[in-house]
């Protein structure tokens, strides 16, 4: 599609349809904030392992099996942790 056509249409949407348009682009960018605000929390090996519940020999069980990612610092980030929850 060109941007003369997407310019025509988005001269013919209605109010309705632009409303929704503009929700679900205030919504993608308050998940995408969301995300990076979990990235850039940061626990230790030891704090991540309380948080699941899990001894530290079994948070580094997961770690090698490549469950939960660990930064070259070190650090578990949250969102990480997270994930692993998810599955």
């Amino acid at each position: 599609m060109n941007k003369v056509t997407e310019k025509i249409k988005i001269i013919q949407m209605t109010e309705n349809e632009i409303e929704d348009r503009i929700i679900n682009a205030i919504r993608r960018y308050e998940k995408q904030k969301e995300i990076k605000e979990q990235e850039q929390t940061l626990l230790s090996k030891k704090e991540a392992a309380d948080r699941l519940g899990i001894s530290y020999n079994t948070l580094m069980k997961r770690v090698n099996e490549g469950f939960i990612k660990v930064r070259t610092d070190g650090k578990i980030p949250k969102s990480s942790i997270d994930f692993y929850l998810s599955l």
